[in-house]
């Protein structure tokens, strides 16, 4: 019995394909955002295919918003930071 889900990778690969015409009418800087994106969801092209889903494409829109989550708590966590050190200069 043959395998019955594509792999991940081409999946991820069509669905960049499919934005082509999408990414083409954004602004410059707009284009550039959206490579990003997609940057974000192939560092999890493996865990996308460890799911199995029949819709990978949830699975990458997930794992975009994974990473962008992990960037605002990082900034969170600098901005936290600098707070304390500033409130800990202050009181000198």
């Amino acid at each position: 019995m043959g395998r019955t889900l594509p792999p991940a990778s081409i999946v991820f690969l069509q669905m960049k394909e499919d934005f082509k015409k999408f990414e083409k009418a954004l602004a410059p800087t707009d284009q550039r955002a959206l490579e990003g994106l997609f940057v974000y969801a192939n560092k999890h092209i493996a865990e996308a295919q460890f799911a199995s889903s029949p819709i990978l494409e949830d699975i990458f829109m997930l794992a975009i918003l994974l990473e962008m989550h992990k960037e605002v708590m990082e900034v969170q966590r600098l901005t936290e930071e600098l707070l304390s050190e500033n409130e800990g200069n202050s009181s000198c």
